[in-house]
């Protein structure tokens, strides 16, 4: 797993309606062995070309990882975008850190 790739997460679970509801974020936090922790847990993995695959709470969800600029931060942070196979979409911004 690369270093920059672990740690928290701030993720939310969008489900399949499309602006209706403000969803809340929940914290979840990729540990260099594969393993979730969190508010979700699971396992994670993350190819070489940026195919992110994670199993949270039972379900099983792929995508991509990549970087994104915060804005609020105004810093560029490891980010993913993940579906299941219901078309559910979760993203997730790595956190900032707390100084």
């Amino acid at each position: 797993m690369d270093h920059e790739q672990t740690g928290v997460y701030k993720v939310i679970l969008h489900g399949r309606d499309i602006n209706r509801t403000e969803h809340a974020s929940q914290v979840i936090t990729l540990l260099d062995d594969g393993t979730v922790t969190g508010d979700l847990t699971g396992t994670w993995s993350c190819q070489s070309d940026g195919v992110f695959r994670c199993q949270l709470d039972g379900t099983a969800y792929t995508g991509v990882m990549t970087t994104a600029l915060d804005s609020k931060e105004s810093a560029w942070v490891t980010c993913f975008t993940v579906l299941d196979q219901t078309g559910v979409a979760l993203w997730g911004s790595h956190a900032a850190q707390e100084q």
